[in-house]
């Protein structure tokens, strides 16, 4: 259950650097959205760890891992973690920041969501597979 839960968010989170994070529209100029991987954003950390994370969990799928493989997709994945949540909570301030009488109006994408939630459940997949690997002794481990 953990590699499938690794793998689902680990795609989700791929999936979210590439959609847009906030959009901006203002007079004169329109509607101009940014994704996670525009101008050096963050999305250049997330992707790469969780596909760390995702790679580690499908060949836990088939093979029991040894433990520091577990751990090291479980570092990868609660990097990607703590900079999705991170992002998504600056996003939500500078959305939240303007009022009506501003020239221009916010909204956050989809993107930085599906960015937090999934690297937050690949995480929590890859945690799952760092217990199985410390507990599981009924086929030899994968170095």
């Amino acid at each position: 259950m953990g590699s499938w839960l690794a793998i689902g968010g680990a795609v989700a989170a791929a999936a979210g650097c590439f959609l847009p994070w906030m959009s901006v529209a203002a007079p004169f100029v329109g509607k101009i959205s940014v994704n996670g991987l525009e101008g050096g954003s963050d999305g250049w950390l997330i992707l790469p760890a969780v596909l760390v994370a995702g790679i580690v969990a499908v060949v836990g799928l088939r093979t029991r891992l040894a433990w520091g493989w577990a751990a090291a997709a479980c570092l990868a994945a609660l990097v990607a973690s703590a900079v999705g949540v991170y992002d998504l909570f600056n996003v939500l301030d500078a959305v939240d920041g303007g009022n009506a009488e501003d020239m221009f109006a916010a909204s956050m994408g989809p993107g930085v969501v599906l960015a937090a939630v999934g690297s937050v459940a690949a995480t929590v997949g890859t945690a799952i597979m760092v217990l199985a690997a410390r507990t599981d002794t009924s086929r030899p481990a994968v170095v």
